[in-house]
């Protein structure tokens, strides 16, 4: 009997002994190159981190921070803010930059949401079309069929509508066509979100409300909130995240869990966990440029599949990219780069 115990200690040992040669094991953290914060994780909170979450103020050269929200402007962003009309036009930023997926391939667009609009950064163009605004206005009003020109107005043949009086003037003075696009209704009475009825009309990225009680002020057209109210669709005050993201820096990365399990032993299973976070490949997984690695103290699948996340669940992860030289429960058939994560969250929009 002694015999028997022994030896399936042994075979056990041994196999452990061999995973951990092939596979290395998370280290605690500072393990590797040292850990630029010393920070140590903490485990996921009870309260998901939302993207509307406010951050704190860099206080640095060339950022703008509005503690009216709690977030940042900067960059090329913050350029075309400043030269497009500003606060007036677009209104407070509600969100940090961030990648969310774009259009019928999936491709990862970089886009910062605001009260009135999306900015979005096409590197693809060159200056001053690499920042474009979303065509938000399109997103909650599909363009009415075209509509009689009218003498007095100015007429849009690329959308069959017109355009005069108040709402002609602040078109010009707000940005024509670059910032608000062509129409796409004749004005029309509608319900605003306070209850009360506006003369309305709609553009491919703006929203115009004639509003009388405000008559001889800045204030008789007033701008719908649509950056507000696609970032309310998406669900990102609530803990939505895009099925497929990341922050720029990669701090944050959403995605869809893959499993691989290398093999299994008495007890047990060992594998690691890929997260797939850009579609816009035909690889399917295990690429560098669109997957990572997943590990770090407080990630429950460095050893067992047994508790949640599962494979096929959109999850969301903070943390970074391994260093150089730090160790991580690795797939080698896989070459996507680890991640060693802090905190860990489902994202309800699965």
């Amino acid at each position: 009997m002694r015999a028997t115990a022994n030896s399936l200690l042994n075979r056990r040992l041994l196999t452990i002994l061999i995973f951990c040669l092939v596979f290395p094991i998370a280290l605690p953290s500072g393990v590797g190159r040292a850990s630029p914060t010393g920070q140590t994780p903490t485990p996921a909170p009870n309260k998901p981190i939302l993207l509307t979450d406010p951050v704190s103020a860099p206080n640095k050269n060339g950022v703008m921070y509005f503690p009216g929200t709690g977030h940042t402007l900067q960059g090329k962003f913050l350029a075309y803010w400043q030269q497009n009309g500003a606060l007036a036009q677009f209104g407070y930023p509600l969100t940090e930059e961030f990648f969310e997926p774009d259009g019928p391939s999936n491709a990862l667009l970089q886009v910062q949401y605001f009260e009135r609009n999306r900015f979005e950064l096409h590197p693809e163009n060159q200056p001053p079309n690499d920042v474009l605004l979303g065509t938000l206005g399109l997103e909650f009003h599909p363009q009415d069929p075209p509509a009689a020109r009218e003498p007095s107005a100015s007429y849009f043949p690329q959308t069959g509508h017109n355009l005069s009086g108040t709402f002609l003037q602040c078109w010009q003075a707000h940005g024509g066509l670059a910032v608000n696009g062509y129409p796409i209704s004749e004005p029309q009475t509608e319900q605003s979100a306070n209850g009360k009825q506006y003369l309305t009309q709609w553009f491919e990225r703006s929203r115009f409300e004639l509003h009388p009680e405000n008559a001889g002020t800045p204030y008789e057209v007033l701008l719908g909130q649509l950056g507000r109210q696609l970032s309310d669709k998406r669900g990102y005050p609530y803990g939505w995240y895009p099925l497929f993201g990341r922050a720029p820096d990669y701090s944050w990365i959403s995605g869809e869990l893959w499993i691989r399990i290398p093999f299994s032993y008495d007890g047990g299973i060992a594998g690691c966990s890929i997260l797939r976070y850009d579609l816009n490949t035909k690889e399917t997984r295990g690429h560098p440029e669109t997957d990572v690695q997943v590990d770090g103290p407080s990630w429950p699948l460095a050893m067992a599949t047994s508790v949640p996340p599962y494979a096929g669940d959109f999850v969301v992860v903070f943390g970074r990219h391994a260093y150089d030289d730090e160790r991580y429960i690795h797939c080698g058939i896989d070459p996507a780069p680890g991640y060693i994560l802090d905190k860990w969250q489902m994202n309800p929009a699965q």
